[in-house]
């Protein structure tokens, strides 16, 4: 299936040069891939750490609001 965007076009190109000998250095593909998934990596993180704070902001507000039902009775 051919795609259109040109990022996903990109990083499937071959050059048409000569291969060069010897050990391949990090190629700008290999090097987008692994910038990807680092970033990916980040961000899931990131989400965590939201969860957690929205959690402990939670329990913080039903903690305020439960002491503030104990002063009224």
């Amino acid at each position: 299936m051919e795609t259109k965007f040109v990022t996903k076009i990109e990083l499937r190109w071959i050059p048409e040069d000569k291969k060069k000998r010897g050990k391949l250095k990090m190629i700008w593909r290999r090097a987008i891939e692994q910038e990807m998934q680092e970033k990916k990596s980040q961000l899931k993180h990131n989400i965590e750490d939201n969860h957690e704070q929205r959690r402990k902001q939670a329990f913080i507000c039903y903690s305020r609001h439960q002491g503030h039902h104990r002063l009224k009775r």
